[in-house]
């Protein structure tokens, strides 16, 4: 028997949207049934940077706080998952919602489509056959300079902990007069005004004012000042901005997290991560204004697991169930064996790959585009990936483990296990602590093995920062011993990029270094942003006559989001071409990372790397 899921859907634009969904996450729970949000909105794809000095109108346009398209970001095809997956019910705030037509032909019932409070809680209330409560929560989602979203999104805890009726300043006195006669006897208010508070008061209830506006008040002060009131329920907190928390409302609920924001956001970064070193809490969803937020959380023992609206595409996803059928394929990389390896070495062969950096589970839609041009071009590569895919996107990476020719990815896309392993962290010394990145690569390893198999868990590790940060020299050997006594075959590290050469080695296990020297402007990563960075590389192992390497990082959402493929499109053409054909000499051989890592501990073994 299917277990139930309820949907809200409705428009983005809708001001009672944020006030129901709270209301349907404690309803729900009470009922036994799982609860998930949709709102249709314009968005443009684009990467979500949170720095308005990036852009020529000095302010970050409103559509790229909303995620992936519909159709770029395949919407359609997890909804109909999820369709399958579960007994669906539907709650619509206002229609026709975009994906209306696909509820009528698979015949799922509609529980309401009232837009007034009254009648939308009645039909609700009496189908899950719970009792009405006697108390509501009145939210205000008006929008100032500072508060450019407003902050309903992000006061779900007052409805959802108190358990009581969510309702938002927009009602009307109607509505109210009916909600009175259902049983409603209080309104809590939280930031509403006292023009709405008097009418309250005037139509008889009983109010409790919870918080209040100041003129001085911003999100970090607002979003600190509920997450305080709410400490003792929550396990958690999320780095979350309005938009962001209204589509992950449900997983936010369900995760017991408070969420904390400002646009400023050195400034609210410390109270986040008090409150989750007192949770003892060590990955954080949400999403960073810029990547020296990344820096500064890891040097708290914070990974941060990147998020964006629908991206992944639902966040119901992570409690599917769905293990990998296909999953005896390894990686372990016995093809080509050693002594090809050894001839290759002695003909003074280049082996070339390139890595993805794609350890966000927001690169939901870039990953599928990159994955299919690697088929299309029979590029051999690899991708760091953090435990989390595997929750959200088991049937992507399962391709990994299909063949080719069965319309699979195997043997030419080998995951890696990326930097913090349940979220994006810096590794270098000075930043998150051996014994909490151990822990996290453990409980990774358990989560992947759940869903794919032992034999399917990377064998290899990538490093986002696990040097000092734009020094190239000073690695974290302490580290690479971790790695090595864990069981990972090799490490792709930041350490020294530029010439082929091994950067540590215990006994069977190997550090290898990326081939072109250069950090993004925008990250700390090393990373190459065209051909000429990677071909030059080549050129020089042909120049000295070495064998060696050439293994280059691309950065997933420069050459994949909704725009990157017009954009980017022919220059990954180009690399890949590149790869595949021989490279510049002829000598090249296009391998998956952890070939490279085989190849690297023979040169090794021959005093060549």
């Amino acid at each position: 028997m299917r277990e139930k899921l309820l949907f809200l859907m409705g428009s983005y634009e809708n001001p009672r949207k944020n006030a129901v969904a709270a209301t349907l996450a404690w309803l729900t729970e009470k009922a036994e049934i799982h609860f998930e949000v949709y709102y249709d909105a314009y968005r443009s794809g684009r990467h979500y940077c949170g720095e308005p000095f990036r852009f020529k109108e000095g302010e970050v346009p409103v559509a790229d706080y909303f995620g992936s398209t519909v159709l770029g970001g395949f919407h359609h095809e997890q909804f109909y998952f999820l369709n399958a997956y579960f007994d669906t019910e539907y709650v619509m705030l206002d229609g026709p919602v975009l994906h209306e037509s696909a509820v009528h032909a698979f015949a799922r019932p509609i529980i309401s489509y009232a837009d007034d409070y009254a009648g939308l809680y009645s039909r609700i209330f009496a189908h899950l056959n719970l009792e009405f409560p006697d108390t509501a929560t009145m939210l205000n989602g008006k929008t100032t300079k500072k508060l450019l979203f407003g902050c309903d999104s992000l006061c779900y805890p007052e409805i959802f902990y108190s358990r009581t009726l969510g309702i938002d300043a927009s009602v009307k006195e109607e509505e109210l007069t009916s909600l009175q006669q259902m049983g409603i006897k209080k309104i809590r208010c939280v930031f509403t005004e006292k023009e709405k508070v008097d009418e309250l008061k005037r139509l008889g209830f009983e109010t409790e004012v919870i918080d209040e506006y100041s003129e001085s008040d911003d999100y970090r002060s607002v979003s600190c000042r509920i997450s305080s009131r709410w400490k003792d329920k929550a396990k958690q907190v999320a780095l979350t901005d309005p938009v962001l928390a209204s589509y992950w409302l449900a997983w936010l609920c369900r995760h017991r997290c408070c969420s904390m924001f400002d646009f400023d956001m050195p400034s609210v970064l410390p109270s986040l991560m008090d409150f989750a070193e007192e949770k003892d809490q060590h990955v954080v969803f949400g999403r960073q204004n810029s990547d020296q937020n990344i820096l500064a959380m890891s040097k708290r023992n914070l990974a941060l697991q990147i998020i964006d609206p629908n991206r992944p595409q639902f966040p119901i996803m992570d409690i599917v169930r769905c293990p990998w059928i296909h999953n005896k394929n390894t990686y372990d990389h016995l093809i080509p064996d050693d002594d090809t390896l050894i001839k290759w070495a002695k003909e003074k062969r280049v082996l070339g790959s390139i890595l993805l950096h794609s350890g966000d589970v927001r690169h939901a839609d870039i990953i599928p585009r990159i994955l299919d041009f690697a088929a299309l071009y029979k590029l051999k590569m690899g991708a760091g990936i953090t435990a989390h895919w595997y929750q959200f996107l088991p049937e992507l990476w399962e391709l990994s483990q299909v063949p080719l020719e069965s319309g699979g990815l195997f043997p030419y896309v080998e995951p890696l296990l990326y930097t913090g392993a349940l979220g994006i962290a810096a590794e270098g010394q000075g930043y998150m602590d051996l014994s909490v990145l151990r822990q996290n690569i453990m409980e990774s390893r358990s989560m992947i093995a759940e869903v794919a198999g032992e034999k399917a868990v990377p064998k290899g590790y990538y490093t986002f920062l696990d040097i000092q940060l734009r020094d190239y020299t000073k690695g974290n050997p302490a580290l690479y011993e971790m790695l090595a006594d864990l069981g990972f075959d090799y490490l792709v590290t930041s350490m020294n990029p530029g010439e082929s050469a091994v950067q540590y080695r215990k006994g069977d296990f190997v550090s290898i270094n990326m081939s072109p020297p250069y950090f993004g402007f925008y990250s700390n990563f090393v990373r190459a942003n065209d051909l000429n960075e990677i071909d030059l590389c080549e050129d020089r192992l042909v120049e000295f006559d070495k064998p060696g390497w050439v293994l280059a990082a691309l950065d997933s959402p420069v050459w994949g989001f909704e725009n990157a493929p017009w954009e980017c499109g022919p220059e990954l053409r180009r690399i890949a071409e590149y790869m595949t054909g021989g490279g510049n000499s002829g000598r090249l051989i296009n391998v998956t990372p952890g070939t490279i890592a085989r190849y690297a501990r023979i040169l090794n073994d021959m005093s060549l790397a």
